[in-house]
């Protein structure tokens, strides 16, 4: 399990962790979070590369050293997000979607690879829920690491005229 700190900018301004907001995205080589107040102002960024693969525990152990050493309270944020970038994304509109239901919503779209496993979170301007998969390790590390932590996709979609409309 190796890792460098590549970058870490942290503020001077003090804000209590109810008017914090914290994002994670998720990178084939590592992760970056910001840390941003409710006003939008940037309290803390850091970037964290890693080499190889990592096991679940090697995960959890890598995130909360992080934390650690940069005096990150992971808990009692306003809102807290692990971005993941997935190259298998499908949208299920909310009227036919069931919970419970995510993987075979993919199954049929595309071979879903070893290792990853599927999540969903809801898109509230396209009024359908994003069914997509990430890295079931660094996922759980930080559900763990990070309990109530929402796990998001980012993806790409074509923007039409009646999604223009609603939103």
């Amino acid at each position: 399990m190796s890792y460098t700190k590549q970058v870490f900018i942290s503020g001077s301004k003090e804000v209590p962790s109810y008017e914090k907001n914290i994002s994670i995205c998720l990178q084939a080589d590592g992760y970056s979070f910001s840390i941003i107040s409710v006003k939008d102002e940037l309290l803390a960024y850091g970037a964290v590369p890693f080499e190889g693969t990592m096991s679940m525990s090697e995960a959890i152990a890598m995130v909360r050293r992080v934390w650690e050493e940069h005096q990150v309270v992971p808990i009692g944020y306003n809102s807290m997000e692990l971005i993941i970038p997935s190259e298998h994304c499908a949208m299920v509109p909310d009227e036919l979607y069931q919970p419970g239901n995510d993987r075979r919503y993919l199954e049929p779209l595309m071979k879903i690879p070893m290792g990853l496993g599927v999540f969903s979170c809801h898109n509230e301007a396209a009024g359908a829920q994003v069914i997509f998969t990430g890295e079931n390790n660094w996922v759980s590390a930080f559900k763990i690491a990070m309990p109530g932590i929402k796990v998001k996709s980012q993806y790409n979609k074509l923007v039409n005229a009646e999604l223009m409309k609603r939103s």
